[in-house]
């Protein structure tokens, strides 16, 4: 059974993410829904990686859900693990993937997010600097270190359902 990672990446941060995570193979969300890339029959693993976008999921993510892993035989997936990158707060993107997935009568087993550099212009008086930017990076490789590990032993931890999220999403 194979370990499949799909992603949906804008700027290309999900994505390189994604291909560190060693013993996956990569499959592009946009390509899963054109089905120019169709996922595996059999899928052991499943990972998901993406951006935040307006502190929830990007609409690519949740028609991947709705309209890819809802119409398949998901029960040879032992393990969905996702990974969440953002720049100023995941806020319930994890939360409102779990959401998605116990829609389908999926389970989320591991969630994580990971903060990379900022690169939304209008958050920003000027552009990110390249000391900035390295001092994030090398925060991001000890983080994603972390992750991989635990997505290596198959570790559970799925994200919280705090108050923000109840206030935000009620």
């Amino acid at each position: 059974m194979d370990n499949v990672i799909a992603v949906y990446s804008a700027t290309g941060n999900s994505l390189s993410l994604a291909k560190k995570i060693e013993g996956g193979s990569i499959y592009l969300i946009e390509k899963i829904l054109d089905n120019s890339s169709p996922l595996p029959e059999k899928i052991g693993k499943l990972g998901i990686v993406f951006p935040v976008y307006c502190f929830g999921l990007p609409y690519p993510v949740l028609r991947f859900i709705r309209e890819c892993l809802s119409k398949r035989d998901n029960s040879d997936i032992g393990y969905i693990y996702a990974i969440a990158t953002y720049s100023k707060v995941p806020l319930t993107a994890l939360a409102d993937l779990e959401t998605e997935l116990t829609g389908i009568g999926c389970a989320l087993s591991y969630g994580a997010s990971v903060k990379m550099p900022i690169a939304y212009v209008p958050f920003r008086k000027e552009a990110v600097g390249e000391i900035e930017t390295l001092a994030t990076l090398n925060k991001v490789q000890n983080k994603i270190g972390h992750i991989i590990s635990d997505i290596n032993e198959e570790k559970l931890e799925i994200p919280s359902r705090g108050i923000m999220r109840r206030m935000i999403r009620a």
